[in-house]
């Protein structure tokens, strides 16, 4: 429930802050048409997300097994960086991409993977948001490791405090006031269901999250029906759109 809660919040308020913001252009004697058209189409992704998620809440009352295959997994970053657009670009930060063409392919299931990556920018995005000042800047990396793959994201926000650094993947922490403490466990709960690890550590300007998965999921592991759920209750972001610029890579 904690998580239907903290994802049907997002579309809503984003269609309430649209509405509101295209009222006052309304309200103009030359109202600016490209941003109403701009406003419209925000509140037509917002509210395809949140029937999304109506959808996926029926879909999680039935069992459903994941769907393990062979993943691209720089193709699955580049959707979920493509995904992030419109967020990314609303609040001027710049991601930076840098995939190893060497990357190997990795065995589970693509969606819940891309869940983990938006999970992760999301987190990165927040905490450039809080930070005071500095670069506006995400760096996405992807390479071949000894077992497998590392992928790797690094924000430029103002890092984790190194007693916190072991607690954040726990369910409900959080370091935002207002955070519920969700997306990280999801992520935990997904990557270790793949034979993976997820760490957090600080770098150089903020801080940086390391997933390393294996070619092949760990002798007997299984995807756990918590990750099963966890990618019916964590949504995909809005549809890129035209207008925004494409993510450098």
């Amino acid at each position: 429930m904690s998580s239907i809660v903290h994802e049907i919040r997002q579309p809503l308020s984003a269609i309430a802050m649209d509405i509101d913001t295209s009222l006052r252009l309304l309200s103009q004697d030359s109202p600016d048409l490209k941003k109403l058209r701009f406003n419209m189409a925000r509140m037509k992704d917002s509210a395809r997300r949140a029937n999304e998620l109506v959808h996926r809440i029926k879909q999680m009352a039935v069992k459903r097994d994941p769907i393990c295959t062979d993943v691209d997994i720089n193709g699955v970053i580049s959707d979920s960086i493509e995904l992030m657009a419109i967020e990314t670009v609303a609040r001027s930060i710049r991601i930076h991409c840098s995939l190893d063409p060497a990357t190997p392919f990795v065995r589970g299931d693509a969606l819940q993977l891309q869940q983990v990556i938006i999970n992760l920018l999301i987190n990165a995005v927040q905490a450039i948001e809080l930070a005071p000042s500095g670069h506006r800047e995400i760096r996405v990396k992807s390479k071949q490791s000894f077992h497998g793959v590392r992928i790797s994201i690094e924000d430029d926000g103002a890092g984790i405090p190194e007693p916190l650094l072991d607690k954040i993947f726990d369910a409900y922490f959080s370091t935002k006031r207002t955070g519920m403490g969700i997306g990280l466990s999801i992520s935990r709960s997904i990557v270790e269901a793949h034979g993976g690890t997820i760490n957090a550590s600080n770098g150089r300007n903020g801080a940086i999250v390391d997933v390393d998965l294996p070619r092949e999921p760990a002798p007997y592991a299984e995807l756990l029906d918590e990750a099963g759920e966890a990618r019916a209750a964590v949504l995909p972001m809005p549809s890129h759109s035209p207008e925004f610029a494409r993510p450098e890579f």
